[in-house]
């Protein structure tokens, strides 16, 4: 289907000694967020759709049942960008996130972490990417176009910021 794998919640079902066989091997965990699409039975997920009025787009959804339960700790105890980013948001009092439409999944699952905090979550607007005439994103890795090389050719401002908001 050209989509990425759905991680089937297999490790909800290991017994204690499985779980004792895998830490006795050295095998340490990693922690996920079990993801708010079932009704009773977490090996059963079912449609569960996010909706939000997003800034630059309009309305958006995202079924939670088309996705894996996301990593939000590694097994070497750091934390991947999900969480970190919603508590932060939380605890700064955040009212709005503007970023690339690139994340608008990651907006659904952070959007259902942030209910299950308890807490209100910002309002959300994905612009579309600024690419190369490849197609490829500007990156600092890649040697990307930057800001600052587009106004050395003599590039305007607000064309650049008009991109952002096609």
């Amino acid at each position: 289907r050209g989509l990425p794998p759905v991680y089937g919640r297999e490790a909800l079902t290991l017994t204690a000694e499985q779980v004792a066989e895998y830490q006795a091997d050295g095998r340490r965990p990693h922690w996920r967020f079990l993801l708010p699409n079932f009704t009773s039975d977490p090996l059963q997920p079912e449609r569960t759709e996010i909706h939000w009025n997003d800034l630059v787009r309009g309305e958006e959804t995202v079924d939670l049942a088309s996705l894996s339960d996301p990593v939000l700790m590694r097994e070497d105890g750091t934390y991947l960008y999900t969480l970190p980013s919603v508590v932060d948001d939380i605890e700064m009092g955040i009212s709005h996130v503007i970023r690339g439409d690139d994340h608008v999944t990651n907006t659904g699952v952070q959007l259902a972490l942030f209910q299950a905090l308890g807490a209100e979550p910002p309002v959300f607007g994905h612009h579309n990417l600024l690419t190369t005439a490849s197609g490829e994103g500007l990156s600092k890795r890649s040697g990307g176009l930057s800001i600052e090389s587009l106004r050395e050719t003599g590039i305007e401002p607000m064309a650049v910021a008009s991109l952002a908001v096609l």
